[in-house]
Order: C-alpha cells, then sequence, then structure tokens
C-alpha cells in the first residue's frame, strides 16, 4: 500500500501482481488463442502451472477454448474481450485493472462479461479496479462505487447505496 507505480516498467508491475486490460479488446491480433494467452504468462517459469493456468481460462471462457487455434484477429470482439481478459489473468494477479470492458459489446455480451468478472473476483479473491461509462451495470456488480463527473467525484459509497439513491439515479445512471 502506498506504493507509486508511475513509470515503473510494465514488467515489474506484472510481478508485482497487476494486471492491466486496456480499452478496446488489447490482445495481439497476429498471434492465436493460446499464444495470446502465453503472453500472460511469459513471466512465470513453471510450464505445467501456465497450461493449468490456460485450462483455468478455458473453463471460464469456453468460447476460447473452441477457438484456442484461431488468430485473434478472426475473434468476434466479446470474445477478443474475453481473450483480453483471460490473458491479465494468467499472471495469477491480485489487482486487476479493466478500462471500459463493455464497450461496444452486444448487451448479452456485456451481461456475461460482467458476470464473470464478479465470479473472478471472488474465485480468485482478486481485486478488481473497473472504469466503466455503463456504471449501472459496474454497480450491479461492484462492492463500492465512485462516480466522476469531469474527473471530479461527485458520490462514492457502498454500490448499492449509490444504485438506490435517488439523486445518483436520475443524475447518472438514467433513471
Amino acid at each position: 500500500m502506498g506504493n507509486n507505480v508511475l513509470g515503473v516498467k510494465p514488467e515489474m508491475l506484472v510481478r508485482a501482481g497487476i494486471s492491466h486490460v486496456s480499452e478496446g479488446k488489447s490482445v495481439v491480433p497476429e498471434l492465436s488463442v493460446r499464444d495470446n494467452l502465453e503472453l500472460g504468462a511469459i513471466w512465470r517459469r513453471n510450464k505445467k502451472e501456465s497450461q493449468e493456468s490456460i485450462d483455468r481460462v478455458v473453463s471460464i471462457f469456453p468460447r476460447l477454448g473452441e477457438r484456442i487455434e484461431q488468430r485473434s484477429d478472426t475473434l468476434s470482439g466479446g470474445e477478443r474481450q474475453m481473450l483480453a481478459i483471460g490473458r491479465a489473468i494468467m499472471s495469477k494477479p491480485q489487482l486487476l485493472l479493466l478500462d471500459e470492458p463493455s464497450l461496444g459489446l452486444a448487451p448479452l455480451v456485456v451481461e456475461q462479461i460482467f458476470q464473470t468478472i464478479r465470479e473472478l473476483a471472488n474465485s480468485m479473491n482478486l481485486t478488481v479496479l473497473l472504469v466503466e461509462q455503463n456504471a449501472i451495470g459496474a454497480l450491479k456488480i461492484a462492492d463500492i462505487g465512485i462516480v466522476l463527473n469531469l474527473g471530479k467525484v461527485v458520490a462514492a459509497n457502498n454500490a448499492q447505496t449509490l444504485i438506490d439513491d435517488p439523486a445518483v439515479r436520475a443524475a447518472y445512471l438514467g433513471y
């Protein structure tokens, strides 16, 4: 706690237990699904453990298992987002940073991605920092919510309290 990560090399952050999934389904398009997943475990030395992690990702995202040898640029947007999240969890992070994981995805896929994020947080004892414009979707899976407006905190509380607050709902949640 209290460590500044500005300027720290990405590989050092991964080794420290931090994984990041950037906005826009960040996968290497020329690589297969398997190769992208293996990139997530690049700093791990144990090949057996790496394969076990691939097996776990495939159990979480069965579609990836069906496409394990396919090039990533042939995947749908939702599948690429699953792959990006799967690659991030390959390193067994303690902190997972997700930037707009629902961006450009169909509503049904968004719901699936959000549910998976919640399940990952619970099953892996993982802290997730989720930055998301779909505030209601994010708050439904969150423990704590912080609502920003033009970069300023306008509300911070237990997620359910924010959902139940009429002023927050009207101003930021669209109902």
